[in-house]
This record gives structure tokens, C-alpha cells and sequence, in this order.
């Protein structure tokens, strides 16, 4: 008798789930209010050195990074419907 795979459990809860949905978009509108302060701390030019030692700019690739990766994972375990709901 051939059995199929077995059934693969959630790593997370659902409300867990839902919660880093609610706090993606949070962390992406603070990394953009990073990026602006970002901006507003170079001062003199354009400078690759500047934009380096720059600890909001670092601040804010580093949410973004986070959120990618907790989106990235809630998609691989919650249907895009429910992720997602649109209007009807």
C-alpha cells in the first residue's frame, strides 16, 4: 500500500500568522521613515563613505530585510485569499 505524504503542520498559529501580516506593513513604514532620516543625515554631497557609517540607513535595510523574510514566511503558510481578502 503506497501512503501519500504526510500532512505538513503549521509552524505557526494562525493569530500568529495574522499578527506578523498586521506588522509587516508597520516595518515597512518605519524603514521608509528611516530612509528619510537617512537622507537628511548626509549633508555635503554625495558620499559612498557617508551612506556606510549612515546608522539609519543601516536601521532601515535591516527592517526591511526582516519584514521581507516574515512576509515571505507567512505566505508560504496562510492561502493569499486570507492574507489578502479583497473586496466584493
Amino acid at each position: 500500500m503506497v501512503e501519500g505524504p504526510a500532512p505538513v503542520a503549521a509552524s505557526t498559529s494562525l493569530a500568529v500568522q495574522y499578527a506578523i501580516l498586521i506588522t509587516v506593513p508597520i516595518f515597512i513604514a518605519a524603514g521608509q521613515v528611516l530612509f528619510k532620516r537617512a537622507s537628511a543625515a548626509v549633508t555635503g554631497g554625495f558620499s559612498i563613505r557617508a551612506l556606510v557609517v549612515n546608522p539609519y540607513l543601516f536601521a532601515a535595510l535591516c527592517l526591511y530585510a526582516l519584514a521581507t523574510g516574515m512576509g515571505i514566511h507567512v505566505l508560504a503558510h496562510v492561502d493569499l485569499v486570507r492574507a489578502y481578502p479583497s473586496r466584493r
